[in-house]
């Protein structure tokens, strides 16, 4: 994954693929109900 500035797609991927781990499939499907 690269992260370049102004890359606000990679970024989100990025958090969302850590709130996978927090948060339930179903939650993350769309967004997470709290990004942290």
């Amino acid at each position: 994954m690269s992260t370049e500035p102004g890359d606000a797609t990679g970024r989100e991927m990025a958090d969302a693929q850590r709130a996978v781990v927090r948060v339930p499939v179903s939650c993350v499907c769309g967004f997470p109900p709290e990004p942290d």
